[in-house]
């Protein structure tokens, strides 16, 4: 397993863009690995092999707008989204998801076509195509 801890762009607090696609050894991210990382607003993690998040990995990220975790291996949308009350854009496609997690989408009143609520609350629901939206 490929952990990526960049505790090195803890000083880069004025960074606004990171873009870590197509890392096929990233597989998983450690809670701390965004610290300091006040202004980003785009972080593109699609194509990688991501297949968990740790609940407070984006919890760090309050100026995020943009956030591409398209075509990874995840099952499962956790809490890591909460509070991320600028947030604009969620790519999640490609992915092989079977459940979120119960108020997992939260707070995300800014996405510019904001989900329903009732999908928080779908037990039972093993597939759902949000493409069109």
């Amino acid at each position: 397993m490929f952990f990526l801890v960049i505790y090195i762009l803890t000083c880069a607090a004025k960074l606004r863009e990171l873009h870590l696609s197509r890392n096929s050894r990233l597989t998983y991210l450690h809670a701390n690995t965004f610290r300091g990382l006040l202004n980003l607003i785009s972080l593109d993690l699609s194509h990688c092999n991501i297949f968990e998040i740790h609940p407070l990995l984006f919890s760090h990220l309050p100026s995020l707008e943009r956030l591409d975790l398209a075509s990874n291996n995840m099952r499962y949308v956790p809490q890591a989204f909460r509070n991320l009350s600028s947030l604009t854009r969620l790519s999640l496609e490609g992915n092989h998801i079977e459940a979120i997690g119960r108020d997992s989408l939260k707070d995300l009143e800014s996405l510019l076509k904001p989900l329903p609520p009732v999908l928080s609350q779908q037990a039972l629901l093993k597939s759902l195509s949000l493409s069109f939206l």
